[in-house]
């Protein structure tokens, strides 16, 4: 079974402080990651680069 997580890496940084989100699967010891347009800004995440629990992507 697949693992699916939403991944935030502090290398994709922007100027403006906003951080890249990525999709990460990993299925028989193979890791892909899928790239999206989302940007997540430092408030929404937690000292871990981790989502915070009640966070929207949506705008």
């Amino acid at each position: 079974m697949a693992t699916v997580n939403a991944v935030i890496y502090d290398q994709f940084k922007r100027e403006e402080g906003t951080f890249h989100v990525q999709i990460k699967v990993f299925h028989k010891d193979v890791r892909r990651f899928i790239e999206t347009n989302q940007y997540v800004t430092a408030r929404q995440l937690d000292e871990n680069l981790k989502l915070r629990i009640n966070v929207s992507l949506n705008r």
